[in-house]
This record gives C-alpha cells, structure tokens and sequence, in this order.
C-alpha cells in the first residue's frame, strides 16, 4: 500500500498516529544502507552554550545595529565601510550617516530607534537563548553565501554549521500544496538526503521526510 501524501497542514488527536504509520510505509521503500545517520535532535533548552569568542568588543554593536529596520545588507555595509566599525556608527551623529551616504528617511528611523536597544543587552540575549552569531566577516561565514552581491550582514544559528552545510538545498512549499507537489516532495527530499544534502526547510512536512530518512 503507498502511502499518503504528508501534508503541511498541522495535525492533532488520533490522525498524527496514523500519519506516523503512513510514513513508515513510505521511508521502508529506501535502501538504508545508502542513507547516512541523522545528527540527533536536540531540544533547545539542551543545546549547548556557544563556545565562540566573544570578547570582541564590536560584537555587541553589530547585533544592535543588526535590530534597526531600514538597515539592511546594503546600507549595512555602507555604513561600516565609512566608519570602520560597528561601534563607530552606533555612536555617529545624523550628519555623520548622511555623509556616510544614508538618506534622510532611515537617518530619521535610525536616531528614533537607537535610545530603545542596548548593545550589551543584545549580546546577553543572544548567550542567553543559546545563539550564535556569524558576521559575514567571520571566518566561519558559509562561503557560497558570502559571494552573494548582499549577504546577510549576520546569521543567527543555534547547533553547528558544518562542512557538509555547504552541500543544502532549500525546499520550499505551500500550505496549499498540489497532490504532484506533494508527490515529488515524497520522491525528491528522501533522494537528497541519502546524498548527504542538507534539507533547508520551514520545518514541516519536507523536513521531517529529511529528518526520518537520515537526513540533516
């Protein structure tokens, strides 16, 4: 018997257990010898503190600079090309943003939001939450990322980015997912996972296929 098709749609009660049973049927079809060991879940409460440096003392000012809407990548990186530090723009003046190349509106946004976020205070949620943060001029930055023309000024990550990381794929659906998409997710992601390519997901119904056939 093949099994359904596992939907995105969030279950409850008695119908989780028999989707569960589903599943089963569907991951028998796939050979496990060629399918590496799934890294063990780990619940957020348990996931270890980061073991990253965190003494530099312009860290506090990328992650508040990082909380300003209106700052993007691109004015990101304008801004600290003219000043040379995160610590520096926080601590600028309206005229020194101007000069830097900002326009009036998010000149106005900045010095509005500025008094309401603590650096420090967001360096001491980020430990507290267990929370990594990688700037994109961090070393341990995901490469094909950093060659994007605006990556991400930081990345937040609880666990680990490895060097198999390089190696993902993000698969993304619907909550109104078509009877062939959901077939094509049911043959695709199980494929790719046994490939040791890490599934990027909203963590739903493509995620757990990943997750159950051994896959990251």
């Amino acid at each position: 018997m093949r099994a359904a098709p596992v939907s995105d749609t969030a279950v409850e009660g008695p119908t989780s257990s028999v989707i569960a049973e589903e599943d089963e049927t569907l991951y028998a079809r796939y050979d496990t010898a060629r399918i590496p060991p799934a890294i063990p879940y780990i619940a957020p409460d348990d996931v270890p503190v980061p073991s990253d440096d965190l003494s530099d003392p312009d860290l506090p000012y990328w992650l508040a600079l990082n909380r300003v809407k209106g700052i993007g990548p691109a004015r990101f990186r304008l801004l600290l090309d003219a000043f040379g530090s995160a610590a520096e723009i926080w601590r600028g003046s309206p005229q020194a943003w101007r000069a830097a190349g900002l326009d009036a509106r998010t000149i106005e946004a900045f010095e509005r939001q500025r008094p309401t976020i603590a650096p420090d205070a967001e360096l001491e949620r980020l430990i507290r939450l267990r929370v990594r943060a990688m700037r994109f001029i961090d070393p341990g930055y995901p490469k094909l990322l950093s060659e994007i023309p605006l990556p991400p000024a930081i990345l937040y990550v609880r666990g680990a980015v490895t060097a198999e990381d390089e190696w993902a794929l993000a698969v993304v659906g619907t909550r109104r997912a078509s009877a062939y998409g959901r077939q094509m997710t049911e043959r695709l992601v199980p494929e790719l996972a046994a490939q040791r390519i890490t599934i990027v997901s909203g963590l739903v119904a493509r995620h757990r296929l990943a997750r159950a056939c051994g896959g990251a």
